[in-house]
């Protein structure tokens, strides 16, 4: 019998803040790309803040004999990468170009699928991918808004929400209480240390708010407490450093990885 051999492609990504090296080599059947965390910068009102990212990827391997790899090639199996976008795959045109080249070069077949996980809303994606459409790979799907908007890109090249996850979204959701109750903590910290987010930020399933660090537990505590009295379950997600947090109350089904 044959001894079964695996083939391997790799990619590494760095950076802290944006990407500052990347190293990759291919050869046929699989591929295991490193994950790093990176931190990207968003201005919180008057301060500014650094929200840590980091690149998640679902790998694909296959061990083949010898005998299956005489004459072709073995037909490579499909790959899944998810990411984060800001300071991970854009940041840096140079490194950006690069992902580019290898990935429509040698992974993009039709079957393996590129997914960028953000913060940012659909509208903000488009404003970036159109400033960075020279360098950047644009993705098959797009998780949005702190996994609260999940979108798929058709033959027609248009984005398409998936109602069924946004259906899921409901569940033990109240928006109006949520945003009362985040009001309410806002007014007990202070609106000189606490705010609601731009409301292009904000949707149907995910209230944000920017506050100083040294009110965060005073926030968070006042918002679990309000919204337990009306019987609401939610996520409450914080990040960020630089003196200001932001915080995200979204449906407790949401979130960069539950999407």
């Amino acid at each position: 019998m044959a001894a079964a051999t695996t083939n391997r492609a790799y990619l590494g990504i760095s950076g802290s803040s944006r990407l500052r090296s990347r190293s990759y080599k291919f050869a046929s059947s699989s591929s295991s790309i490193s994950t790093k965390t990176t931190s990207r910068r968003r201005k919180s009102s008057s301060s500014s803040s650094s929200r840590r990212s980091t690149t998640v990827v679902v790998s694909s391997s296959t061990s083949t004999s010898s005998a299956e790899r005489e004459g072709d090639e073995t037909e490579r199996r499909p790959i899944l990468v998810v990411s984060d976008l800001d300071g991970t795959m854009v940041g840096d045109d140079q490194s950006t170009s690069a992902f580019r080249t290898f990935w429509e070069g040698e992974i993009r077949d039709g079957r393996s699928k590129l997914v960028y996980s953000t913060g940012r809303s659909l509208e903000s994606f488009r404003v970036l991918l159109s400033e960075k459409r020279e360098v950047m790979v644009e993705p098959e799907m797009l998780i949005c808004a702190v996994g609260t908007k999940v979108y798929s890109k058709t033959e027609e090249e248009k984005w398409v929400e998936d109602e069924e996850w946004t259906r899921t979204l409901d569940v033990g959701w109240d928006e109006s209480i949520v945003r009362a109750g985040c009001a309410k903590a806002i007014e007990l910290c202070g609106e000189e240390s606490a705010h609601f987010r731009p409301e292009e930020e904000q949707n149907a399933h995910k209230i944000t708010c920017g506050l100083k660090d040294e009110k965060l537990g005073d926030f968070v505590e006042t918002l679990e407490k309000y919204l337990k009295e009306k019987n609401v379950t939610a996520k409450i997600i914080s990040s960020g450093t630089g003196g200001w947090k932001y915080v995200d109350c979204v449906s407790n089904q949401a979130g960069k990885l539950e999407s």
